[in-house]
């Protein structure tokens, strides 16, 4: 008897299924619920609000091309010039780290760490800010350190002459 019922419940599955498929698909199309999707088109000027909004700029083709031209002639100038300055030295394993010039200015900064800013925000600051050469190679350094949760809420004096040891050892108070 369970084995009836089994087939009785299975084939009013189906019937149902049936009924519910036929309803979708063969009712009347309703033109109130038809959303018409109209082709947005920008105009030049709402293009170049957004631009101007947002700190971008617009240029031609033509003016792009013309720069990009310019720069790879700038460095191959700047590659030649590079080259035939180069004392042909033999080949060093270690690089020497050079000092800088005591003519490069220092640039000087305050770095206020917020609660919730992780250390790519950081770097990123820094990096803006012109006091290391790369965010990213900076928060790797935080990294490989494993000093990216040891970073503190506070306000930072920095200066571009610090090394990233430095850096790292002020924002995180390690000593």
């Amino acid at each position: 008897m369970a084995n009836n019922s089994l087939k009785s419940f299975a084939s009013g599955m189906i019937i149902a299924t049936s009924i519910f498929t036929a309803v979708y698909y063969f009712q009347p199309f309703n033109k109130r619920e038809q959303k018409i999707v109209e082709n947005d088109t920008l105009t030049s000027e709402e293009v170049q609000a957004y631009l101007n909004n947002n700190g971008y700029i617009s240029i031609s083709e033509q003016t792009y091309d013309e720069l990009v031209a310019k720069s790879k002639e700038f460095e191959a100038i700047k590659n030649q010039t590079q080259k035939a300055s180069e004392p042909k030295l033999p080949e060093q394993k270690e690089t020497v780290p050079i000092p800088p010039s005591p003519e490069v200015e220092k640039k000087i900064f305050t770095l206020t760490v917020k609660s919730g800013m992780d250390s790519i925000q950081i770097a990123n600051l820094l990096e803006n800010a012109g006091i290391v050469d790369s965010g990213r190679e900076f928060e790797q350094f935080l990294t490989k350190k494993d000093w990216t949760r040891s970073i503190q809420v506070g306000t930072y004096k920095l200066n571009s002459s610090m090394s990233y040891e430095e850096i790292g050892k002020i924002i995180t108070k390690k000593k």
